[in-house]
């Protein structure tokens, strides 16, 4: 029920505990099996999850989580720090996954981004099923996600989920899966819209910037603000912007 000290478990072979675990210690999941902490009111100084999957199934507070593999969680907290590495996953299985609060807390977004079927099941357009991501108390969050699980379900009924990128929260919403058009483009406004359309499905739309910006208008106002005559420029600043911000990340990191 709780950790003397730092303690690190290597899971090889598929694990559960079913108690309550409290303690002011940092737990490591090493290993390629899965270790499931399935009871509520879960209390730890940190999580370090450096191979194989980590199942917070109940409720849980922490103040920092470094995640460099797999890491699903149900109703998290956290008050200090959150670190993704490139090659991690996150999995949701909550409307409201993982709750940030604290004035200096940072999340540093990365990786891959797996909605659970569950939640997308009996989804409508225009719904937001999930918030992956909720910000308290002035905390604030950085980067985005390399992949973004398509889900055949929703892809079934003509529908996609998109990535929305607020101050307060990232949400994930379920729309239509139509693309964008305009009868009355040119050819450049012809090309760039060809492109937005391309880019909802990579990296750019799975972080906060211009793009997902202009995204969010366009689904839910119907509004291409001409945005498809200029995305060249726009763009390739947003890029700049990323890959600043991606080299910053990397050097805190280390």
């Amino acid at each position: 029920s709780t950790l003397l000290k730092d303690e690190t478990y290597k899971v090889d072979r598929n694990d559960q505990w079913s108690n309550t675990l409290v303690a002011e210690h940092y737990l490591t999941k090493q290993g390629s099996g899965e270790l499931k902490i399935e009871a509520e009111n879960n209390r730890l100084k940190g999580v370090n999850i450096d191979s194989g999957k980590l199942v917070l199934k109940g409720k849980t507070s922490v103040d920092h989580v470094k995640k460099k593999a797999k890491l699903t969680v149900t109703d998290l907290t956290i008050q200090q720090a959150y670190h993704s590495s490139p090659t991690s996953m996150l999995e949701i299985q909550s409307t409201q996954a993982i709750t940030v609060q604290g004035k200096n807390t940072v999340v540093h977004l990365d990786g891959k981004l797996h909605v659970a079927e569950d939640l997308q099941r009996d989804a409508q357009a225009g719904s937001v099923i999930a918030n992956v991501i909720t910000l308290k108390d002035d905390a604030n969050y950085q980067g985005g996600f390399n992949q973004l699980y398509t889900s055949d379900a929703l892809l079934a009924q003509g529908l996609r989920q998109d990535l929305y990128f607020k101050d307060d929260r990232i949400e994930v919403r379920v729309n239509e899966n139509n693309t964008f058009t305009d009868p009355n483009a040119n050819e450049n406004g012809i090309s760039g819209l060809r492109a937005l359309n391309e880019l909802r499905d990579s990296s750019v739309a799975w972080r906060k910037g211009i793009y997902n910006d202009w995204l969010q208008k366009a689904i839910e106002q119907n509004q291409l603000q001409n945005f498809h005559y200029f995305i060249g420029n726009n763009l390739y600043a947003d890029s700049l912007a990323f890959l600043h911000n991606h080299a910053a990340d990397r050097l805190n990191y280390l």
